[in-house]
């Protein structure tokens, strides 16, 4: 497994294969080892913690920097929505150069180490910023 997937990313994958296996207990046919099993399962999606780390988003960010130091490009991964922004010029530089050098630079393509940074609880919201 890949270093760059976090725990809480990990764990949620599991829940989402629980999800998937209790719907494929339900399709079968009625037996009571069935029933107990859906049931123990159901239980354990229903913890309060279960559902916390289910409802997680990690968040992922980076800064594009030039040789000189200048950043020209954030870049914010919450679940699965980017946010890109180009941040306000320094004072001694003028934003249309800050500008012009992020749009050059993604209009060749701009590849971002990402960073995980931890994560935002109730990942509803998290996309509403």
């Amino acid at each position: 497994m890949s270093d760059s997937i976090s725990t809480d990313e990990k764990h949620r994958a599991t829940l989402a294969m629980l999800q998937e296996a209790l719907d494929y207990l339900r399709r079968l046919p009625a037996v009571p080892a069935t029933h107990a099993m859906c049931s123990k399962l159901q239980k354990h999606l229903d913890d309060p913690t279960s559902r916390l780390v289910a409802g997680q988003a990690d968040t992922w960010s980076q800064e594009a920097v030039t040789a000189a130091g200048l950043i020209y490009l954030h870049a914010r991964l919450c679940s699965n929505v980017l946010d890109l922004r180009i941040p306000d010029a320094p004072r001694d530089v003028a934003q249309t150069q800050v500008n012009q050098h992020a749009v050059d630079m993604l209009r060749g393509g701009l590849k971002l180490p990402m960073l995980n940074r931890g994560f935002v609880p109730f990942a509803a919201g998290a996309g509403a910023s």
